[in-house]
């Protein structure tokens, strides 16, 4: 029985959250992260807050629902929206992590194809 009352405790444990490793991801700590990530820390002010963190973030069409809140537990719901992915489209944490980082890469380092332009001779 003992047994069985600690098995219990250990899924309910899992399942309401001992998630993503040893710890929950905060929007906090996954928006530092993703732009350390990418390398994109030098676009921030000097000193940047949190919220400078945010609003690089938003500028660059990277947002969970219902808008950025510091201290707010990241989900992979909100993980797949950011990423226009219908909800439990199947991937895991770790997997989409994965391909927002990219998809930051990607607007941040992507140049736009500039098409050449001809001198016009009147």
């Amino acid at each position: 029985m003992k047994r069985l009352v600690i098995l219990g405790l250990a899924c309910l444990l899992i399942m309401s959250g001992i998630v993503y490793g040893a710890e929950k991801w905060t929007h906090g700590k996954f928006a530092m992260w993703l732009v350390r990530k990418v390398g994109a820390e030098g676009l921030l002010p000097p000193a940047a807050t949190v919220q400078d963190y945010f609003n690089f973030l938003r500028r660059n069409g990277i947002e969970p629902p219902g808008g950025w809140e510091e201290d707010k537990i990241l989900t992979v719901s909100d993980l797949e929206s950011m990423l226009g992915l219908k909800p439990e489209a199947g991937y895991t944490f770790e997997e989409l992590l994965k391909m927002i980082e990219e998809s930051l890469e990607e607007i941040l380092f992507t140049a736009p194809e500039i098409p050449a332009v001809s001198p016009s001779v009147p």
